[in-house]
């Protein structure tokens, strides 16, 4: 059997040459439309809402577990309960349809144009792979004008305010991982996520290698960073940090004998009394409830970060050390989210 593609008033036609006689050239011709009718009357009247639900479940498996939290999340409280009200169908969806659901994020649900564009991505993705299995013959995700998003300047400390801000934690369980990520400004899935084992203190460095994933309310489960090459990065210890680090480990032992059998072997740098792991979920909400109640500048714990490429950058490190010490994998990162600095301050940034 062979085929040809031929074309006619402006229309291509597929044709089957098929050997044999009429009547089994009339039975091929009748298996492959009844194969494609009904592939097609199967999506003819299937719902945007419905595809997307059975989407997400055959996807589940391929993704990491906390982008298929942030899937759900964003289609079970934002993407389904529109698009089930208005019951548009897959094959109907046009881009004025995606536009208006935008709209009514940023007007009825008052969501910011960062959140709706992780909305469109979602929506993007999910429906790329129904062009790709043939379901729809476009992807309406590619014709949509977005919002503008605004671009975000973090609030940030100096030196002397983050030393009053570590002092705000001297009592609570996060006070060291606190000093840690301000020190560093580490993410607080890398700080989490550091274990003894990458803890030298033979050469008085240490070096991130995993991240700590919150999973859930308590889960959590770790992330290889030596995928990649900038997150996985060796940083030296500070003089202050390398008294916290010995403390830390001496208080595990003293807390592992005082804990026999019940003690929990994780080897986290920082853990509760008994072993278990501080999880970055907690991290976050203490802070936020401990600088909120403070005079200090209302900064997030990511704004950390912020602050020491900013402390840095003015004490006149390069911009590619400052890039290798916050794991960034482009300068243009570092140049970009901190261009914040003052004039007389950039005149001291090394273009290394």
């Amino acid at each position: 059997m062979t085929g040809s593609l031929q074309i006619k008033n402006n229309k291509y036609y597929a044709v089957l040459n098929i050997k044999g006689n009429k009547k089994k050239a009339a039975q091929v011709l009748e298996r492959l439309l009844e194969e494609y009718e009904g592939r097609n009357h199967n999506y003819a009247d299937l719902l945007l809402a419905d595809y997307l639900t059975d989407w997400l479940e055959r996807t589940r498996h391929t993704i990491e577990p906390s982008t298929y939290r942030g899937y759900s999340g964003n289609l079970r409280n934002h993407i389904l309960p529109y698009f089930k009200q208005r019951r548009i169908k897959l094959n109907e969806l046009r881009p004025y349809h995606l536009e208006d659901f935008y709209a009514h994020l940023m007007s009825e649900k008052a969501l910011s144009s960062q959140t709706v564009r992780h909305n469109h991505r979602l929506l993007s993705k999910a429906l790329n792979d129904a062009l790709r299995h043939d379901i729809i013959p476009s992807n309406p995700t590619q014709r949509v004008v977005l919002p503008k998003v605004k671009k975000f300047v973090g609030s940030f400390l100096n030196p002397e305010q983050l030393q009053q801000l570590i002092a705000l934690f001297e009592d609570t369980e996060i006070k060291d991982a606190v000093a840690f990520i301000a020190t560093y400004g580490m993410r607080r899935s890398e700080a989490l996520g550091l274990c003894w084992d990458k803890v030298d203190f033979n050469n008085n460095q240490f070096i991130i290698a995993r991240a700590m994933i919150q999973n859930g309310e308590h889960g959590y489960y770790l992330k290889d960073c030596t995928k990649n090459e900038s997150s996985y990065r060796t940083l030296p210890m500070t003089k202050d940090i390398r008294q916290m680090l010995l403390m830390l480990k001496e208080k595990q032992e003293q807390n592992r004998q005082f804990f026999g059998n019940t003690y929990v072997n994780t080897d986290f740098v920082f853990t509760w009394p008994d072993g278990n792991p501080i999880t970055p979920n907690y991290v976050t909400r203490i802070f936020h409830n401990v600088v909120v109640e403070s005079e200090l500048p209302p900064v997030r714990l990511h704004d950390l970060r912020h602050s020491t490429a900013s402390n840095l950058l003015e004490h006149g490190f390069s911009v590619v050390e400052v890039q290798h010490w916050l794991g960034h994998s482009q300068a243009s990162t570092t140049l970009n989210f901190y261009s914040h600095i003052d004039a007389t301050s950039k005149t001291h940034i090394k273009n290394a």
